[in-house]
C-alpha cells in the first residue's frame, strides 16, 4: 500500500490506502501508532481502481501528501493509486482493453458518500449507546417517568422507619437543623433537606433510591428532588448495635470527611436517576431545578460533597 502523511502541528496523522482485485483496504491513525484497517468491496476490480483515485484525490485536498511508492504486495493492483497522487480528483485511469469503463465519477462519488466509512469521525457502536447514562444535550434516549407506586413505596418506607427516626430526631449531639428540617417534612411543609435526612435514616443496601427520586418527584416536583438529592449527599447518620444485633444508638450530623466515596454506591443512583429526569425535562422545570441546585451549592463545606459536583444543571 502507498502512505501518505499529514501534520498542521496539532496532529500527526497517516493514511495508507491499495486495492487487489474489487477490494480497496485503507489503514489510518496517528503516525507511530498502529491504527486502523478498514476494507471496502468495491463489486469489480474497476470499481475499485476509480474508488481509490477518489479516496485519495480527497485525502490530498485536505493536505496529505505522499511519502511512499507502491508498497508490499496485496498493495495497488494497478496503477490508479499513482496516477491519483499526480492528479488528485481525475476520473482515473481509462479502463482496460475488453473492460466496462468505471462508473462515472459524480454517480461512484454519491455512491460512495453513501457506504464508505468516515474514518475522522468516531461513530459510536450501536452496543455502546444502551451503556451511555441520559444526560441533557447527550445523546437522546428514552427516560422512563416516574413510577406509579413511588409515593406509596416512600410512605411505607418512612412508616416502617418511624421508630429509628424518631431515635435519630432525638438523639445527643444531633445537628439540630437537619432534625428541624425532617419534623417539618414530616408535619406536611416541603423541606427537601428533611426529606433527605429521612431517606438517609431509613436507608439500607436492600431499599433502592430510584423509588425516593420518582416520589419526590411525583410529590413536590423535580425541582425539589433535585435539590433533595444535593442535599442527600450532605447527611450522616452514624448507627450502633448491641450484642444482640438491636440497633440502639443513632448520631445525626453532616457527613464525615471521606464517607462520600464509602456510600457512593448506596446513594449514587438517586443522582443518576435525577440527571436522566433533567436530561428530557422541559425549559421551565430545567431551569427551575438548575436554580435549586445552586441554591445549596455555596460554602466550602457544602463543596467538600463530591457527588454534589456531579448534579450539574446540564443533567
Amino acid at each position: 500500500m502507498r502512505r501518505w502523511e499529514f501534520e498542521d502541528g496539532k496532529a500527526a496523522k497517516f493514511w495508507e490506502a491499495g486495492s487487489a482485485g474489487a477490494v480497496v483496504t485503507v489503514r489510518y491513525g496517528r503516525i507511530g501508532s498502529q491504527g486502523r484497517t478498514q476494507e471496502k468491496d468495491c463489486g469489480s476490480a474497476e470499481g475499485a481502481e476509480a474508488y481509490l483515485v477518489k479516496v485519495i484525490g480527497e485525502k490530498e485536498r485536505k493536505g496529505y501528501v505522499a511519502v511512499g511508492g507502491p508498497g508490499t504486495p496485496g498493495g495497488p493492483a494497478s496503477g490508479a493509486a499513482a496516477g491519483a497522487s499526480g492528479a488528485a480528483g481525475t476520473a482515473g485511469a481509462p479502463a482496460r482493453a475488453g473492460q466496462a469503463a468505471p462508473e462515472a465519477p459524480e454517480a461512484q462519488e454519491a455512491k460512495d458518500a453513501r457506504e464508505a466509512p468516515d474514518e475522522d469521525t468516531f461513530t459510536m457502536p450501536a452496543a455502546w449507546r444502551r451503556q451511555v447514562r441520559p444526560r441533557r444535550g447527550g445523546l437522546r434516549r428514552s427516560v422512563a417517568a416516574p413510577a406509579k407506586d413511588a409515593v406509596e413505596l416512600w410512605h411505607s418506607r418512612l412508616r416502617a422507619g418511624e421508630q429509628t427516626i424518631r431515635k435519630a430526631l432525638a438523639a445527643e449531639g444531633r445537628d439540630e437543623r437537619m432534625a428541624a428540617a425532617a419534623r417539618a417534612h414530616l408535619a406536611g411543609e416541603a423541606d427537601p433537606l428533611g426529606a433527605a435526612v429521612l431517606a438517609v435514616i431509613t436507608e439500607s443496601w436492600q431499599r433502592r433510591y430510584e423509588p425516593v427520586v420518582d416520589a419526590w418527584v411525583l410529590l413536590h416536583g423535580l425541582p425539589f428532588a433535585a435539590r433533595a438529592v444535593v442535599e442527600l449527599f450532605e447527611v450522616g447518620v452514624s448507627i450502633a448495635y448491641n450484642q444482640r444485633h438491636v440497633r440502639t444508638a443513632d448520631s445525626l450530623g453532616a457527613l464525615p470527611e471521606g464517607a462520600h466515596q464509602y456510600l457512593s454506591h448506596m446513594r449514587r443512583p438517586a443522582a443518576d436517576r435525577v440527571r436522566a429526569l433533567l436530561a428530557v425535562a422541559g425549559e421551565d422545570t430545567h431551569r427551575e431545578a438548575v436554580a435549586a441546585v445552586a441554591a445549596v451549592r455555596g460554602g466550602s463545606e457544602r463543596d467538600a460533597a463530591p457527588d454534589r459536583r456531579r448534579l450539574p444543571g446540564a443533567g
